[in-house]
């Protein structure tokens, strides 16, 4: 199935429909438990635009925010880094389109993950997270 069709999810409150923009590729299984999630479509339902919008005027325009939420599909299936968030259960996929943003997944048993928020994120921000999970990695590869 093709990234930007529209199938039927069961988990939307506004009609049935969501939006399919990736699946949960091999470069974002960075630990071991996470290769249950292999190969699960991610889709966007309209519940995510109620969560963008506390982030709205955090990006640098519209035309960024509007490019941002056009583009999902483009963070997910080609992103920057990814950090695998263990306390929330969730993958953020970080991209520059117009500016560097965030794309969280939120990661559950069903058989569709979510795209659950969006916003604009500092460059120095996805680096601290590089070096942490870059660090963790060697921690215990060294042990």
């Amino acid at each position: 199935m093709s990234t930007g069709i529209f199938v039927e999810c069961g988990g939307c409150l506004m009609g049935n429909m969501c939006k399919l923009v990736g699946y949960i590729l091999e470069q974002a299984i960075i630990s071991s438990e996470l290769s249950v999630h292999l190969g699960k479509p991610v889709l966007q339902s309209l519940k995510l635009y109620k969560h963008t919008l506390k982030h709205v005027e955090d990006f640098k325009n519209v035309d960024s925010y509007n490019n941002t939420m056009s583009n999902i599909d483009k963070v997910i299936a080609d992103p920057y880094f990814i950090f695998y968030d263990k306390e929330k259960q969730s993958l953020r996929y970080y991209k520059r389109l117009d500016e560097y943003v965030c794309v969280i997944v939120k990661l559950t048993n069903k058989k569709h993950l979510y795209v659950f928020t969006v916003y604009p994120v500092s460059i120095d921000k996805i680096q601290k997270l590089e070096w942490e999970q870059n660090r963790y990695k060697y921690e215990y590869i060294g042990n």
